[in-house]
């Protein structure tokens, strides 16, 4: 919008200066006008209202028409003598931003003037030289920074995956201790019945060592019976049950 803005008052500006007094480099085109105003008005929308599914394709959009913006106006005041060409190179080292699209962009307007200069006139060594200056190496700068930010990014998340490992082993190892203090025996299970806890207490209570009662199944370590002294089956077990259903379970029958 900054660009297009600039642009649009840069032309409305030869009404009011006169194009007498304007110096021929800084004349915009009607085409350019009615693009950059086209920039203006459609990034005004995004701005007020995109959705959120919808912004990358709404910001590639608007970058295809900033850059349309930006090479009608080098075409019309004098292409790589133009006084514009600042804007082209800021815009090219944003290109990677929007991968395959903005560097697609980039190099579609590069091969577009380059066979447009070789049909009416060769390209000079000079000439060459700018516009790997220009066109190229903005770009190449763009998918470096890029390519540290990744980095920087993947850093920053192992950073965090660092930190909330350390704040649940933390959260872990007081657990523990605030369980290993109660009085009831206590034993934690998996969903497929696994023990993975088991607190001081369960362990006088059982028999059982910590080291030798974890990843067992709990019917090797909790021997349960019935009313009528017989191992429960799977219709009367309340652990079984409850690790079935996920609620809550009371027998009275064992």
């Amino acid at each position: 919008m900054l660009v297009s803005g600039l642009v649009l008052a840069l032309y409305f500006w030869v009404f009011f200066a006169g194009i007498e007094s304007v110096t021929t480099g800084l004349l915009v085109s009607d085409m350019t006008a009615v693009l950059a105003g086209t920039a203006f008005v459609f990034g005004f929308i995004t701005y007020l209202w995109v959705p959120k599914n919808r912004i990358e394709i709404f910001a590639c959009i608007n970058y295809l028409i900033l850059i349309g913006v930006i090479a009608s106006l080098i075409a019309n005041t004098g292409y790589l003598a133009s006084p514009f060409i600042a804007l082209w190179i800021i815009v090219s080292v944003f290109a990677p931003l929007f991968r395959w699209v903005g560097v697609s962009a980039i190099l579609s307007m590069v091969l577009l003037y380059i066979v447009q200069s070789l049909v009416t006139e060769m390209l000079a060594t000079s000439e060459i030289i700018t516009l790997i200056l220009v066109a190229i190496l903005p770009v190449a700068i763009g998918l470096i920074m890029q390519a540290q930010l990744s980095k920087a990014a993947e850093r920053r998340g192992e950073s965090a995956y660092s930190r909330l490992a350390s704040e649940l082993s933390s959260v872990e190892g007081m657990s523990e201790v605030v369980i290993a203090a109660i009085a009831d025996g206590v034993i934690a299970l998996d969903g497929n019945g696994i023990i993975e806890l088991i607190n001081p207490a369960a362990e006088r209570i059982l028999g059982w060592g910590k080291s030798d009662a974890l990843k067992l199944d709990y019917k090797s370590v909790l021997k349960l019976y019935d009313n009528r002294d017989k191992e429960p089956d799977a219709t009367n077990d309340p652990i079984y049950q409850s690790l079935s259903t996920n609620q809550q379970t009371h027998s009275e029958s064992m």
